[in-house]
């Protein structure tokens, strides 16, 4: 193989492996563009977007053992917000923008930008569901969980007033549907509460019923269609990180909620504080605390 390059042009010659894997296995994100490789580690094609590419996920979402690639892009250029399935090719299959308007009272871009996706199957079935964390490109508080089908049709959609950055899903009893799980700062529910910093929320929807808005409901749909909604407190203690295990081997899952200064919640599927815990170095003291 040679390579010839010359200012801009930059082409290269070889032979073709025509008996290399054609599927996808793992990506790259490299800012503005998606590589994505098979399982020999061989670039199999690349694209590239207006916009940061913020996810990338290689997985069958249809039920065929053919596995697509699923991209996220967020930033606040063309493609921002865009949620785009290619085959294994790389030739498109959907891309789904959701429509903005400004929901809240604060700032607003008019445009919103992917912070994560997760996809995953929710109803056990042959179809996977894409799980998308939204927020305002400009950075403004608003943001927006958006429920995908397999198609890029919308299932369902939860309004927040606060940058949402934690999602996990599961369920009690390891079966089906599985809840999502969410953790996000809330920055209309903050002024409510004494003290510096913001108050940060935890949260479970049932993917059979999302839409609506987050506590204290200071936007322009209704109450929203979560399970429940707590509040860690005081003000300052964020959430670290959000896990659905089962610690106590008895088959029945616990959600575990840790925060930023060592603290450890472990609620059952209702919210309740079953059990209380503190890393090595926590700091202070923290509640939990559901509201309406």
């Amino acid at each position: 193989m040679f390579r010839l390059t010359h200012s801009n042009i930059d082409i290269s010659y070889g032979e073709v492996n025509t008996d290399e894997p054609r599927e996808p296995e793992y990506v790259d994100l490299d800012e503005y563009r998606l590589v994505v490789y098979n399982k020999k580690n061989d670039v199999l094609w690349t694209e590239k977007f207006d916009g940061n590419v913020m996810a990338g996920v290689v997985i069958d979402i249809i039920g065929d053992k053919v596995k697509e690639v699923i991209v996220g892009i967020g930033g606040e250029s063309e493609d921002t917000g865009k949620v785009i399935a290619f085959d294994a090719s790389g030739k498109e299959l959907w891309s789904y923008l959701p429509k903005m308007r400004k929901y809240y009272s604060g700032g607003s871009s008019n445009k919103l930008a992917v912070q994560t996706l997760v996809v995953e199957s929710l109803f056990n079935d042959q179809e996977k569901e894409i799980v998308v964390l939204y927020r305002d490109a400009h950075g403004w508080y608003q943001s927006r969980l958006v429920l995908l089908d397999a198609a890029g049709n919308k299932i369902g959609s939860y309004w927040h007033p606060g940058h949402l950055s934690r999602v996990v899903l599961g369920s009690e009893d390891g079966g089906y549907p599985l809840n999502i799980l969410v953790g996000g700062l809330n920055n209309d529910i903050s002024s409510q509460f004494d003290g510096t910093g913001y108050i940060y929320g935890v949260f479970l929807l049932n993917p059979t019923n999302i839409q609506g808005e987050a506590p204290p409901y200071y936007g322009q749909v209704r109450r929203g269609s979560q399970e429940w909604y707590g509040l860690i407190l005081p003000r300052g203690e964020s959430t670290h990180r959000l896990e659905i295990i089962d610690p106590d081997n008895d088959n029945k899952n616990e959600i575990c909620v840790w925060t930023n200064k060592g603290h450890i919640f472990y609620l059952n599927f209702s919210g309740q504080i079953i059990g209380l815990g503190r890393s090595d170095g926590a700091v202070g003291s923290a509640q939990f605390m559901l509201t309406n």
